[in-house]
């Protein structure tokens, strides 16, 4: 059942007036009880339901957002009145499923918990070094990656033939003159020329992803010009790895960061887990017969 839009607006402006008064009630109950937006067998959707679900969103959007829900809560009440009409409630296979489940995510929020209290996520330059020094053939790129600038700007945009100037210049004061121009008229640039980029990620869906040899391109491109019916690209090559080269630590950084903590978050729910046990055994709370 599809809703109209004007009867949306009425029940946001509704929700949005009148959200202190909408609490769920029992039939026998004295307060005031909002009235369902929507009803399926014995199933019904409060406005205090939908005001969850759409807020802080305004006309046309909140009205397809809350036209969605509706649709979604109905198909699944239907749905689930078919399943409870057909499947015994206290089957003992779903039962223990949902059991199962529902230890499952106890202990999964209490780790995340757990972890969240106790984790440690100062990792030192040290440490990240280290592991990039002990485990660098593990580096080998995937993708091509590349130092230098990439800008996209409308082909009749201003001041084009000195944006190209300002790109071919290594003068720091050019550098800042261009990254000054391209926020003012660039639909996207990279001019952080000290970083690494990738290079196939940068490309994708402009001319220069048509290039069959983006090794070679890279290799002997120092500065390179594409054009579209509509934009201009251009891009500058200051260094560069192709796939299958080391990956340099700057660009493998955050990667072994993230490693490092994932290692950390492991070893310590391990240490939970030991903890715990060795407790509970202590404690004689373990009786294994």
């Amino acid at each position: 059942m599809r809703i109209p839009f004007k009867i949306f607006l009425v029940v946001i402006l509704f929700v949005i007036q009148s959200c202190q008064l909408f609490v769920t009630k029992n039939q026998d109950s004295d307060s005031f009880e909002d009235k369902p937006l929507a009803r399926v067998y014995n199933y019904a959707l409060y406005p205090s339901e939908l005001e969850s679900v759409i807020s802080g969103l305004h006309g046309p959007d909140s009205a397809a957002l809350a036209d969605a829900y509706i649709r979604k809560w109905t198909t699944q009440k239907i749905l689930l009145s078919h399943a409870e009409s057909i499947i015994d409630e206290s089957n003992e296979e779903i039962n223990q499923k949902l059991q199962d489940y529902k230890e499952s995510l106890l202990i999964h929020t209490f780790k995340e918990h757990y972890v969240r209290e106790k984790l440690d996520t100062m990792i030192s330059e040290k440490e990240i070094q280290d592991f990039y020094d002990k485990n660098i053939k593990s580096f080998e790129l995937r993708e091509n990656i590349f130092k230098g600038s990439f800008i996209k700007i409308p082909k009749d945009a201003p001041k084009i033939d000195k944006i190209k100037a300002l790109l071919a210049s290594n003068n720091e004061k050019d550098k800042t003159e261009l990254r000054l121009l391209c926020l003012r008229l660039a639909s996207f640039y990279i001019v952080e020329d000290s970083l690494w980029h990738n290079f196939d990620e940068t490309i994708k869906n402009t001319p220069f992803d048509e290039i069959s040899g983006k090794r070679q391109f890279l290799e002997k491109t120092v500065l390179g010009e594409r054009a579209d019916d509509s934009n201009l690209y251009l891009i500058k090559i200051k260094d560069y790895k192709s796939s299958e080269q080391i990956s340099p630590y700057e660009f493998a950084r955050n990667q072994i960061r993230e490693t490092l903590l994932n290692q950390r978050k492991i070893n310590l729910i391990k240490s939970l887990e030991e903890n715990l046990y060795k407790q509970a055994k202590e404690n004689n709370e373990i009786k294994i017969k």
